[in-house]
């Protein structure tokens, strides 16, 4: 039988991931395995990491994509080429990422908490096809950025 973790989210909800998924986030293991010992399965006992940053849908998307890739990285062609994502990266990558502003920036937030590179990378891939051909202003206004330059 394959060791497992628990992640906890800030609403108290638990997902199961084997160790083998899990570790795709440096974070939890580090938290599981201060040592990156080798003993570390040889312990009989679930180990729970409580997540206080994150909430629980963004924790299921999370523990989606360590089911799905582990410690693999997605393959994402850059600089990105296509407007549309399905182009840049898999079927599946696209699916997964469809979701809000608000709901992917905070997956981003949760993957770099959780020090998750592949991620990362493909959250980031996503926030720049989106913007891919706006202006400034477009940028700013999808971002939430105020302008605070003075002319001069």
């Amino acid at each position: 039988m394959s060791k497992t973790a628990t992640l906890i989210s800030n609403e108290n909800d638990s997902f199961e991931v084997s160790f083998e998924k899990v570790f795709a986030s440096a974070m939890v293991k580090s938290v599981i395995d201060p040592e990156y010992g080798d003993d570390l399965c040889e312990e009989e006992e679930d180990t729970q990491v409580p997540l206080p940053m994150i909430s629980t849908p963004i924790l299921r998307k999370i523990v989606d994509y360590m089911n799905h890739y582990g410690l693999n990285l997605p393959q994402i062609v850059t600089p990105l080429r296509f407007k549309d994502m399905a182009k840049n990266v898999g079927e599946w990558e696209c699916n997964f990422l469809d979701m809000e502003r608000d709901a992917l920036m905070e997956l981003l937030r949760a993957a770099d908490y959780m020090d998750m590179g592949g991620l990362i990378l493909l959250c980031s891939a996503k926030l720049a096809n989106n913007i891919m051909g706006m202006s400034t202003e477009e940028m700013r206004e999808y971002l939430g950025i105020e302008n605070d330059f003075t002319p001069e």
